[in-house]
């Protein structure tokens, strides 16, 4: 069974049509990249297809259901399976790192504190972060504050990771490590992942399908192996971009 299947979804802001036919799907255990310049409506289609904004028309299945006309209850709870990574990691300025990393399990599920902080020591561990659990945010570097992002996002148990520009504002090196753990989670969890970057350097070292959006449409989409390979003059541009080699 897919995970997630978005058909003929149609966004609109004002007179904005940012998503205008938008078609994807993701299967469990895939690494999907979508990429695009930016105002193409990446982050917009993300979020949609994780319930966290509504469509104006077209579908959006969560694990084979009809989002939208399933019951509050019912929608709330296969949210859940779909953790969401913001672009800026959006912690809880006035919360610690493991105060953040539990909050699913403290806030929304009630567990007890001490359970609450065992799940995210846990988390913590599975993205490389130890014996930072009392510090708080502005105490972090860029990457770690992506990687107790992470671990929060984890802490709700989900079948996929649904990543917002991961790699954004990070150098280098600390790029190639958040790309890394990616594809580890796959591995060790099993939990699949959707990545939405301008980066697309970073999507062919590690998505399994690229979907390229183009004025709110799929214009393409195809194996990582193959994209950068692509004659469409929109993969060339982005290519351009990037400085004419991956």
């Amino acid at each position: 069974m897919a995970l997630m299947r978005c058909a003929n979804v149609r966004v609109t802001f004002g007179e904005d049509h940012v998503l205008r036919d938008a078609s994807f799907g993701v299967d469990r255990g895939e690494i999907v990249g979508i990429v695009g310049r930016s105002g193409e409506g990446k982050t917009t289609l993300l979020k949609a297809s994780a319930g966290l904004i509504p469509v104006d028309e077209g579908t959006v299945e969560l694990l084979g259901e009809d989002l939208w006309q399933a019951p509050t209850a019912r929608r709330e709870e296969l949210r859940r399976h779909f953790g969401f990574v913001f672009q800026g990691g959006a912690l809880f300025d006035s919360l610690t790192v493991a105060e953040n990393a539990g909050f699913f399990p403290r806030r929304v599920q009630g567990r007890p504190a001490a359970e609450a902080r065992d799940v995210a020591t846990e988390k913590l561990g599975l993205v490389g972060l130890h014996d930072v659990e009392d510090l708080l945010p502005a105490e972090l570097s860029g990457g770690m504050a992506k990687r107790v992002a992470i671990a929060r996002a984890l802490a709700m148990e989900p079948d996929a990771l649904l990543f917002d520009e991961p790699t954004a504002h990070l150098d280098p090196a600390t790029c190639r490590q958040l790309e890394a753990l990616i594809v580890r989670l796959r591995q060790e969890v099993g939990v699949a992942a959707v990545v939405v970057s301008h980066d697309l350097a970073s999507l062919c070292r590690i998505a399994d399908r690229i979907i390229l959006l183009h004025e709110g449409e799929v214009a393409l989409e195809s194996p990582a192996a193959e994209f950068a390979a692509s004659d469409d003059p929109r993969v060339v541009a982005l290519l351009a971009a990037e400085g004419g080699t991956l």
